[in-house]
């Protein structure tokens, strides 16, 4: 919490100044078993169980570690990760 920002860049809007806040979360989706994954702009993707407790951080490598922008699981053991439609198995 300590390194968090506390100050951010503004942005003119209709003549009010508004902070510009970027993005943290990039995408995030449910698989069949209710488990939720969500997707950061870092390389990092966290998974949590149905009652919101962690059970794995995955880092997705194809040509390189990618931050996947869409996730959709095409079955109960199939994701697919874009940019690149990567297919991946899931436990």
């Amino acid at each position: 919490m300590e390194t968090m920002p506390t100050t951010w860049p503004r942005r003119e809007i209709g003549g009010h100044q508004l902070p510009v806040v970027p993005p943290v979360v990039r995408t995030a989706a449910a698989d069949p078993k209710g488990r939720l994954w969500v997707s950061l702009v870092t390389p990092v993707t966290y998974v949590f169980d149905e009652d919101g407790d962690l059970v794995r951080r995955v880092q997705f490598k194809a040509t390189g570690t990618i931050s996947p922008a869409s996730l959709f699981f095409a079955s109960a053991t199939r994701l697919l990760v874009s940019p690149g439609l990567y297919e991946f198995q899931v436990e």
